[in-house]
């Protein structure tokens, strides 16, 4: 019976050390990551569609293509169509702080619509998302690297001021680096163990109590 509780012991101790193994939180570069889109009308002429694109990815974010998509698009168009919006691409969603990123988030497929303001006849309007995206890059093997960004997007249009605006702020962000492995949002960005690795651990508890209630030990 020794034997038997040895064993188990060490099984338990093994998977435990598997569950608190955990990756490291990469910051990514923000230095470039203020986007603002803008047009206006003058003098009754139509001025048009402006429209830019950000692209994440684990070496941070540019203007340059490759990665994670986000589009801002405004247009501006006499005498009261002024419109602006910004897009994300697939892979990101909107979270909360303090809430775990993994492989249970809901992540997009496609292109969601973050804040959109259409045509008004009125003053100044605007639509504002302050808080966590979360986002998830594509690590191979059907695996994830699990992010966050916390951000402030803004729409907004003004018939009286003649404008449209489309802007993107990220304030900072991080991704762990181990694959399938979470990320938890907050004041500072911190990472999970994988929820897979955690089942392990209470799985072989649960093993452990029945076997001594077996053998009496």
């Amino acid at each position: 019976m020794t034997t038997i509780r040895k064993s188990l012991y060490s099984l338990i101790v093994l998977a435990a050390g598997i569950g608190t193994a955990q990756g490291a939180v990469v910051l990514l570069d923000t230095s470039t990551t203020n986007s603002i889109v803008a047009i206006y009308e003058s003098q009754g002429k139509i001025i048009g569609d402006e429209a830019a694109t950000l692209y994440l990815s684990t070496s941070g974010i540019s203007s340059s293509a490759g990665g994670l998509e986000i589009d801002l698009f405004a247009h501006a168009e006499h005498p009261k169509n002024y419109t602006s919006s910004i897009v994300l691409g697939a892979d990101f969603a909107t979270v909360t702080s303090g809430e775990v990123i993994n492989l249970e988030t809901a992540f997009n497929t496609g292109p969601t619509t973050l804040v959109e303001l259409l045509e008004t006849s009125g003053s100044a309007v605007s639509e504002t998302y302050d808080g966590y995206l979360a986002f998830r890059f594509d690590a191979g093997a059907g695996q994830y690297y699990y992010g966050a960004a916390e951000i402030t997007a803004t729409a907004t249009r003004s018939t009286s001021d003649s404008n449209a605006t489309a802007m993107f702020i990220i304030k900072r962000m991080a991704y762990n680096d181990t694959a399938d492995e979470g990320l938890l949002t907050g004041a500072t960005f911190e990472a999970v163990p994988e929820p897979a690795v955690v089942t392990l651990v209470l799985s072989c508890g649960i093993a452990a109590l029945g076997i001594r209630r077996i053998f009496n030990v």
